[in-house]
């Protein structure tokens, strides 16, 4: 710190820490940890925590694992020790070295790698446990499950945690609107979420607030109990992950209705971001995931939907190998954000596992088709990593299809429109009939099918649920042939990491029914 005559005052926490990153240095590069003796000092009662990480096999403590309280992070010494300042919240965790796991609830999947808010400060050790983890693996991503009801909890588990398991990514990951509100459902859905059989983590949505608080740390307070810490990080294998609670509680209203809030990551992530990559080379990719989007096209100008501090953030990542994800808006979106050095920053909005809140019709399960505003389907993403590098891939439930086709014969031509659903502006398309090959036009509208649907009186769905602008639809005509066969129709389209989607309608002019006797 410094005084007001500008010299530098060293204070005991600036010791602590420094010193705690000098044996994180050691151990990270291998050399042979220094041996620093104020990282094993006592710290006074209430004030200062301090433990070890160790190895839970062998009882052995584990040399530069970083612990955090929410803003400073140290690495452990030789004897797998650390001290950190209490954090005035009681936050304290650790954050999971890479080929190493933390305890995890049998039945939730929920890990364990934080002190309970309930347990007293002070001394806390943590237990890891040595586990294989590749350099190349899939993660389920789940955007807004936000069940309202234990008949969504029902649809959840015969859609999106049923296609998960079948596909059992390493870990798996919910990024906010975990519930709808009504917060007495989320012991029942992690459960349900935990039968995928793997690791899940969790980040804090809107509709995961305790509404009736005062203060932002008491609407956190449900979120806590359940899942610990609103915002750390971890690692698996080569990439590092970062999960960020952008939703900035604005208090209570006077009259006693739910309160209000905001997209910001505030001054405490975004030095716990800085901190955190200190430690984290700049060329090895690290994912992000937080609730409401950085910005969204959809709604540039809403302070709900976009983040005041997303600038903030994106200095801290120039230069780096970094992508985000967020949810919050039930549609999907590519987003490739300018950043000083004139690089862009990947934010990909993800679509809803609950699509327009369980809105009707039935699929041939018997489960809500809750076709998304933009035309997605309701469902979750997969992102695969390997090594340095990442894709996405959209997974319906319901459908194998990752791109619908709308077809209207027209006089003398055919209208086609392609709503590619993890489309985005690196995404091309071409639509093509016999020898005729038209580049299709990227469009901002609603898509033709979902107009329909959500024009249906017979649809059940919420008042609020219509047809929305897409982000990814695209437009071409093709001449109609004058043959009585049907004509074929092929949409060819590359996604936003270079992979070939391709489908096909068949379109002809519509006939008159005759009458038919039936003897």
């Amino acid at each position: 710190m410094f005084d007001r005559t500008g010299l530098f005052v060293t204070t005991r926490r600036d010791l602590l820490l420094s010193s705690a990153a000098l044996a994180s240095a050691s151990a990270l590069s291998g050399a042979a940890p220094a041996q620093v003796g104020t990282v094993q000092v006592a710290a006074a009662a209430g004030h200062w925590a301090s433990g070890r990480v160790l190895d839970g096999d062998r009882n052995l403590g584990l040399a530069g694992v970083l612990v955090s309280n929410g803003v400073d992070i140290v690495a452990t010494d030789p004897d797998g020790r650390y001290v950190l300042p209490e954090a005035d919240d009681g936050t304290l965790f650790v954050i999971k070295p890479a080929h190493y796991q933390v305890a995890r609830d049998p039945v939730t999947g929920l890990p364990q790698h934080y002190r309970p808010y309930s347990a007293s400060v002070g001394r806390t050790d943590f237990r890891l446990r040595a586990w294989e983890e590749p350099q190349r693996f899939d993660v389920a991503l789940f955007a807004d499950p936000q069940p309202e009801s234990h008949r969504h909890i029902d649809h959840i588990r015969d859609g999106a945690v049923r296609d998960a398991a079948r596909h059992r990514p390493a870990f798996g990951l919910t990024l906010g609107d975990i519930c709808g509100d009504n917060l007495s459902l989320l012991d029942r859905l992690n459960r349900t979420i935990g039968q995928v059989g793997v690791t899940w983590w969790n980040a804090g949505g809107n509709h995961d607030l305790d509404y009736d608080a005062t203060t932002a740390v008491g609407a956190r307070r449900t979120f806590r109990q359940k899942y610990g810490p609103s915002h750390y990080a971890f690692h698996y294998g080569p990439a590092l992950f970062v999960v960020l609670d952008n939703v900035e509680y604005e208090g209570a209203r006077p009259d006693g209705s739910a309160g209000g809030y905001r997209g910001a990551i505030g001054s405490r992530q975004l030095a716990f971001v800085r901190n955190l990559l200190q430690h984290w080379p700049r060329e090895r990719l690290v994912v992000f995931s937080m609730h409401i989007p950085l910005a969204t096209a959809w709604n540039p100008s809403s302070i709900r939907d976009n983040t005041a501090d997303a600038l903030d953030l994106l200095r801290l990542l120039d230069g780096r190998n970094a992508v985000s994800f967020s949810g919050h808006m039930h549609t999907t979106e590519h987003g490739y954000l300018p950043q000083f050095s004139g690089a862009s920053h990947h934010h990909h909005v993800l679509a809803a596992v609950s699509g327009s809140w369980w809105s009707g019709p039935n699929d041939f399960r018997g489960t809500p088709l809750a076709m998304g505003c933009d035309g997605c389907p309701a469902g979750y993403h997969r992102l695969s990593v390997s090594e340095n590098d990442y894709a996405t891939t959209f997974h319906a439930p319901a459908a194998e299809e990752r791109l619908r086709i709308h077809a209207a014969v027209m006089d003398d031509y055919v209208d086609v429109f392609a709503n590619l659903f993890d489309g985005g502006p690196r995404s091309t398309m071409l639509a093509v009939s016999g020898a005729t090959r038209v580049e299709m036009t990227k469009v901002r509208r609603a898509d033709p099918f979902v107009e329909a649907l959500f024009a249906d009186p017979h649809v059940d769905k919420h008042s609020w649920v219509k047809a929305e602008p897409c982000e990814h639809l695209w437009h071409a005509r093709l001449p109609f042939g004058a043959g009585l066969a049907p004509q074929r129709i092929d949409v060819e389209a590359c996604d936003e990491y270079g992979r070939r989607v391709d489908d096909m309608v068949f379109v002809e002019r519509a006939l008159s029914e005759a009458p038919v006797s039936h003897g």
